[in-house]
C-alpha cells in the first residue's frame, strides 16, 4: 500500500527557534517515507528550495499562506496535513473538509491557554493531536478541558548530530563556566536568566571563579546586561549573542555544565544539545523531568527555590567527577532515545507510515 502524501504547515523551517528546528526535522524524517511538501509562513522566497526542501514560502503573508492552502484543496488534496503549530491549524480546515487527515503538533506555551473561536474549532476537528511531552499535553488539557476527547499522543523530540566545533571560545584559566542558551525576549523570561543573575553573587561566594556564559539575543539583552552590572556580577558573565552552530558546539564543549532552570519549557531541545556534548544539565520541574533523569543525567530543581538552584550549581562546579558521570549518562540517553532518527520513527508511526517504503535519495 502506498503512503499518503503529506502537506506540512510550519511557521518557519529555517528560523533559529525551537519550533523551526522541530519542523525541519519533521519534514526531513517524513520525506524519507512519503512525498512531503512544506508550506512555510515566514521563510523568505527561495529559502526552502535553496536548502533542498520541497515546498514554498508565504513570506510572512497570512493571506498568501491561506491562498496556497485553498489552491491545494482545489488541485489535489494531500492525504495528511501536519500543522506544526496550533495557530496554523485553522488554515488547514479547507483541506480537512476535503478529506485530509489533520494532525496538529503541540509544543508548549502556545497550547497552554484557552483556545477560542476558529482555533478551538480546528483542534476539535483534528484527527490527532501530537504533543512533545506529557507535560505539554497535560497543561493543554487543563486549559482546554472540552478538547480532552480529541485523540492525542506523545512524541518526544530528537536532534541531529551537532556540527564539529569551529574554535575554542572560552579561556579555561578564567574558571569553570555554566552555559545557558535561549532567546532573550520579554515573553521568555520564564527560562531562568533573571534567576541565574539573582543567585550568582551567592554562587561566587562558594565558587569565586565561576562564570556564566549566556548565548542568545533579543530585546531583553540590554536589560539583563544592566542587571548583571547592578548586581556586581558582570565581570563573571559573558553575553555572547547568537552563536552559529559550529561556534555553539565549541561553547558546549568548553562549558562545565548546562543550566536552564526554566518554569515554562514544553520540552527543551537545548537539554538534548547539551547532553549530546556530554554535559550535565540543570533543569526546572515540568517537561525537563521527561528529558533529564534526576541524579542520573542531571539535576532537577524547583525554580522557585533559590537555595535549591544555588546548591545544584555549586555542587556541579565543585565536583568534576559528578559532572563527568552525569554528562556521560546524559550523552548515552540522548543517543538512545532522542536522535532525529528516533523522533522520525515515532512520528511516522503515529501518522501510520511505518512499514511503508522509504523514498530513495
Amino acid at each position: 500500500m502506498s503512503a499518503p502524501s503529506i502537506l506540512l504547515l510550519a511557521p518557519a523551517l529555517l528560523g533559529h527557534d525551537g519550533v523551526s528546528g522541530v519542523s525541519l526535522t519533521a519534514w526531513r524524517e517524513l520525506a524519507r517515507a512519503t512525498p512531503t511538501r512544506a508550506l512555510s509562513l515566514h521563510d523568505i522566497s527561495g529559502a526552502l528550495s535553496g536548502q533542498g526542501i520541497t515546498g514554498e514560502e508565504a513570506r510572512g503573508s497570512r493571506a498568501r499562506f491561506a491562498a496556497r492552502i485553498l489552491a491545494q484543496a482545489i488541485v489535489g488534496c494531500p492525504g495528511i496535513v501536519l500543522a506544526m503549530h496550533a495557530h496554523l491549524a485553522p488554515a488547514a480546515l479547507p483541506l480537512r473538509t476535503r478529506g485530509a487527515r489533520l494532525i496538529v503538533f503541540l509544543h508548549g506555551i502556545e497550547a497552554w491557554t484557552r483556545l477560542r473561536g476558529v482555533r478551538r474549532l480546528a483542534l476539535a476537528s483534528a484527527d490527532l493531536l501530537v504533543a512533545n511531552s506529557r507535560h505539554t499535553l497535560r497543561r493543554f488539557h487543563e486549559a482546554n478541558p472540552s478538547l480532552v476527547t480529541v485523540p492525542a499522543a506523545i512524541c518526544p523530540l530528537g536532534i541531529a548530530a551537532p556540527p564539529p566545533r569551529l574554535r575554542a571560545r572560552l579561556a579555561p584559566d578564567d574558571g569553570p563556566a555554566a552555559l545557558i542558551v535561549g532567546r532573550l525576549h520579554p515573553d521568555e523570561r520564564y527560562k531562568g536568566h533573571d534567576l541565574l543573575l539573582e543567585i550568582w553573587p551567592r554562587v561566587l561566594r562558594c565558587v569565586p571563579d565561576a562564570r556564566l556564559i549566556v548565548v542568545g539575543d533579543g530585546e531583553d539583552r540590554p536589560r539583563l546586561q544592566a542587571r548583571a552590572g547592578a548586581l556586581g556580577v558582570a565581570g563573571r558573565m559573558s553575553f555572547v549573542g547568537r552563536a552559529a552552530p559550529d561556534v555553539l558546539s565549541g561553547l558546549y564543549e568548553d562549558s562545565a555544565f548546562f543550566a536552564l532552570p526554566s518554569q515554562g519549557e514544553g520540552f527543551g531541545l537545548v537539554y538534548l544539545e547539551a547532553m549530546a556534548f556530554g554535559r550535565a544539565c540543570v533543569g526546572g520541574r515540568g517537561a525537563a523531568e521527561e528529558v533529564i533523569e534526576h541524579e542520573r543525567t542531571g539535576l532537577i530543581v524547583d525554580p522557585a527555590d533559590r537555595d535549591a538552584v544555588t546548591g545544584a550549581l555549586v555542587r556541579l562546579f565543585l565536583d568534576p567527577g559528578l559532572r563527568q558521570r552525569l554528562g556521560d549518562a546524559g550523552r548515552a540517553r540522548q543517543q538512545r532515545h532522542f536522535t532525529a532518527a528516533a523522533f522520525g520513527q515515532r512520528l511516522r508511526a503515529l501518522l501510520g507510515l511505518e512499514g511503508t517504503a522509504v523514498c530513495a535519495g
